[in-house]
């Protein structure tokens, strides 16, 4: 995403109190902005006016996951229960990969444990300068070349056969809060800063506006089968 897109993403955040986020990876025309946009806007009207905390349904759901795929009781899954207690490191890779089914979390995926990743780049390094001293002895400057080749394929190869030893939690996913979190699209604000704007017309208005101020072009140009890229020339 260049400079323009990012520009334009936190402009759109900021008028309509949305978040766009990831999805802009599915947004190629002005009109799939504007449908990303009142998605949301119409999913925080409903939850506005029922009242209830967006947290509650993944909340629940996760417990019941991680409840009938551990021997952890359900009392002893709370929002700041560890993960690394309530799901055993024996198996945990495959308890994970099912919870991720279960809840349709976007859970992001096992890491080394820290001793264990700095072993690995350790041995890494040393492997690959001890490579290149005895290149460079035997055929000279064009053992860097090769050196380098080397590396290309010893790094991702030393990477997938250390991933069956990640069952490490990453650094942003340590409790069933965060859990929850990744469960939850963060599109909902704590408090909106604006009333919220469920009429198209209106939010078409603000978008072009908007598109027309970060991009630079004439109002008449942004159409909604614009393309960002090719034919409003964002970067």
């Amino acid at each position: 995403m260049g400079l323009d897109l990012v520009n334009l993403v936190l402009a759109v955040e900021d008028e309509f109190d949305v978040y766009v986020g990831d999805d802009w990876n599915d947004i190629r025309t002005v009109d799939d902005l504007l449908l990303a946009i009142c998605s949301q806007i119409a999913d925080q009207k409903q939850l506005q006016a029922s009242g209830t905390c967006p947290s509650l349904k993944p909340f629940f759901k996760t417990r019941d996951a991680i409840y009938s795929l551990t021997p952890s009781p359900r009392r002893s899954v709370r929002p700041r229960s560890l993960l690394q207690t309530l799901i055993p490191r024996s198996g945990r890779r495959t308890v994970w990969e099912q919870l991720q089914s279960r809840t349709s979390i976007d859970l992001p995926p096992l890491v080394l444990p820290g001793h264990v990743s700095s072993a690995v780049q350790t041995i890494i390094c040393v492997l690959l300068l001890t490579i290149i001293f005895f290149l460079i002895a035997a055929i000279g400057s064009a053992g860097l070349v090769l050196a380098f080749c080397i590396s290309i394929i010893l790094v991702p190869l030393a990477y997938f056969s250390t991933r069956p030893f990640a069952a490490a939690f990453p650094e942003n996913c340590q409790t069933v809060r965060d859990l929850v979190r990744h469960a939850r699209p963060p599109i909902y604000p704590t408090q909106r800063s604006s009333p919220i704007i469920d009429q198209p017309n209106d939010v078409w208005k603000k978008l072009v506006a908007i598109v027309s101020d970060q991009l630079d072009v004439p109002v008449s140009e942004v159409t909604p089968h614009a393309r960002f890229v090719e034919d409003l020339k964002c970067d």
